[in-house]
């Protein structure tokens, strides 16, 4: 056994916590608090305020009164999990690397796996169809996130305006 390694629950310890219900609570995110968990991933704020998804990693913490340190105890993992909004911020930085920093209109993504510290991983997506809407050209897009042995560890689409210096064939 490992120093200091808390034992595991058994089957039926786990089995009693289906149906627990989370207290719950409220959060504001505070501009600046936005800025910096923007900044962190090296993206652009996100058009009309809207908090960017790497604050879906922070949050939830904050708001379970725990800490990011006390969570890692708890996984007693060899490797440290990235959380799924890390990987989804991969994806939003490839997109405004490409259309600009206010470009996105919507992201739908689902997390088959998860994403290992230490291993290398790719964004990739591609226009699926573009559209005219109130004279505003959109790309539907497929994005994902691979890795080279394990395949896709995220996938979804995204929705985005067009640069004005995309070409568009006819």
């Amino acid at each position: 056994m490992v120093a200091n390694r808390k034992p595991i629950p058994s089957e039926a310890d786990i089995t009693r916590l289906t149906g627990h219900n989370f207290p719950g609570g409220f959060y504001t995110v505070a501009h600046w608090e936005n800025f910096l968990l923007t900044e962190c991933t090296g993206a652009a704020l996100l058009p009309d305020g809207l908090v960017h998804p790497v604050a879906l990693f922070h949050i939830p913490i904050v708001g379970a009164g725990t800490s990011i340190a006390e969570m890692f105890a708890l996984g007693q993992g060899k490797r440290t999990i990235n959380q799924g909004p890390l990987g989804l911020s991969y994806i939003i930085n490839m997109l405004q690397a490409w259309g600009g920093p206010d470009c996105l209109r919507r992201i739908v993504m689902r997390f088959p796996q998860v994403i290992l510290d230490g291993e290398r991983v790719v964004a990739r997506g591609e226009i699926s169809v573009l559209r005219e809407e109130q004279s505003v050209w959109l790309a539907d897009c497929s994005t994902r996130l691979e890795h080279d042995d394990r395949g896709v560890l995220l996938e979804g689409t995204a929705t985005i305006v067009l640069p004005e210096n995309a070409i568009l064939i006819d």
